[in-house]
């Protein structure tokens, strides 16, 4: 766990990073695919990333160790450098349309994702929750 003390990370996207990279980190880096991540910070501006419960992976990975570098995509004129990022990590500026093209995005599906998380999690879940997970339920929407 990184200093706390600072403010400038918090530990609840600190927790959601080390889960994310605890249990869904290795089936994306199984595809062979998991030489660095890129956080897409293009489509959000610096009132979303302050405060959206949604970045909170994002703010997370910026603030944690992991065992690939993290990289910040933002578009031309946006300056996240600006927005007190924990650290120096590298940034790169779209100017082109598909420039970063490149930068293949991967991520596991919600339902490979939870389907996964009963046996990565390494908790000990009921059968019918376990199957629930697994088939992603009757109405979940998953």
């Amino acid at each position: 766990m990184p200093d706390l003390s600072s403010g400038v990370r918090a530990l609840g996207d600190c927790l959601v990073a080390l889960e994310f990279l605890r249990t869904e980190w290795p089936g994306m880096a199984e595809q062979g695919r998991g030489h660095f991540l890129a956080l897409n910070c293009r489509p959000i501006d610096h009132d979303e990333w302050a405060g959206a419960e949604q970045l909170s992976l994002y703010r997370g990975l910026l603030s944690v160790r992991t065992p690939v570098p993290v990289w910040v995509i933002q578009g031309a004129g946006q300056q996240v450098e600006t927005w007190g990022f924990p650290g120096d990590p590298p940034i790169f500026t779209e100017y082109l349309p598909n420039q970063f093209s490149w930068m293949v995005e991967i991520f596991l599906g919600r339902r490979e994702a939870q389907a996964r998380f009963p046996a990565d999690s390494g908790l000990q879940f009921s059968a019918p929750l376990r199957t629930l997970c697994e088939t992603g339920g009757p109405d979940s929407g998953i």
